[in-house]
């Protein structure tokens, strides 16, 4: 629901870093509303932490080639 397109760049965006008020709008319902401005501060800060952004890839999963995959299955 956050990721936003980047026409530009040919790449989704984290909505959460780059729109948290358009992001948490689309997400509270009308009697939260109210909260837009503050949660919007809180949601950027802790979605870079979230995500880890400007430090590299987080995940602990390993990338393989095809070449991997097939040698792998022939095994």
């Amino acid at each position: 629901m956050a990721l936003i397109w980047d026409e530009p760049l040919g790449l989704y965006r984290c909505g959460a870093l780059q729109q948290p008020r358009q992001v948490l709008q689309s997400a509270l319902p009308r009697w939260l509303q109210f909260l837009l401005a503050p949660m919007s501060a809180v949601l950027a800060r802790l979605a870079q932490r979230w995500i880890a952004a400007g430090r590299g890839c987080d995940s602990d999963l390993d990338a393989q080639t095809a070449t991997d995959i097939a040698d792998n299955a022939s095994t």
